[in-house]
């Protein structure tokens, strides 16, 4: 007997009348690239994650690239995350211009750790741009570490959301939607993340307006 890793043939049947009637309605339509739908889907998804604004994207990847081109990086630059990821988080560094440094997980959770963040922040503070965390298996990096350190050593964070849409954590003494917590979020839609979409799709969120005209 095969099982599949993924399928979403049981999810299509028990959706079937609500799936068919939305495809429908962008193929009679005609408009195949942005249009209302997806203007009515950042809304919400931003309303919904806490954020001022959202833009939908291709995929993950492309979520991923734009974000940390935001921040016009160059060779010299490190972006410190975590090497347990798909590579694109990796991948989309070096396009972006930049180069990645990696650091080890916490044990636990299998999250970055943000202790060994902070050891390469003091060794190369004056290198280090972005922080770039991923949320895996639907579980919060330490972001209240995070932030503490984003703040500590003036540095900027992208989240990649990949993983994470739905799930929250405490920062500050607040729960935070993951994601939306960071100076942007990058989240996937491809079939087998958390949200998944039949092809593939990606988000960019943030709540800075700077941060948002340059993405778009």
């Amino acid at each position: 007997m095969r099982v599949p890793i993924f399928t979403p043939k049981r999810q299509y049947r028990l959706l079937k009348e609500e799936i068919d009637r939305a495809i429908f309605s962008v193929l009679e339509s005609g408009i195949f690239i942005l249009g209302e739908n997806v203007v009515s889907f950042e809304k919400e998804v931003a309303q919904y994650l806490g954020t001022k604004f959202a833009i939908g994207v291709a995929s993950g990847t492309s979520a991923l690239l734009i974000s940390l081109k935001v921040f016009n990086l160059t060779k010299e630059d490190f972006v410190i995350t975590s090497p347990f990821t798909f590579f694109a988080t990796a991948e989309e560094i070096i396009n972006a211009g930049a180069t990645p440094l990696f650091v080890d997980i916490d044990e636990n959770d299998f999250n970055i750790s943000p202790e060994r963040v902070e050891e390469a922040l003091r060794k190369h503070k004056n290198k280090v741009k972005v922080l770039l965390p991923i949320h895996l298996f639907g579980k919060c990096a330490n972001m209240d570490d995070l932030i503490f350190l984003k703040e500590k050593y003036n540095v900027n964070i992208v989240e990649d959301a990949a993983q994470i849409i739905g799930g929250s954590c405490k920062v500050k003494g607040e729960y935070r939607k993951g994601g939306s917590i960071g100076d942007l979020g990058a989240f996937s839609f491809f079939p087998t993340k958390n949200l998944g979409a039949y092809g593939d799709g990606g988000l960019i969120v943030t709540s800075n307006p700077d941060y948002y005209d340059s993405a778009n």
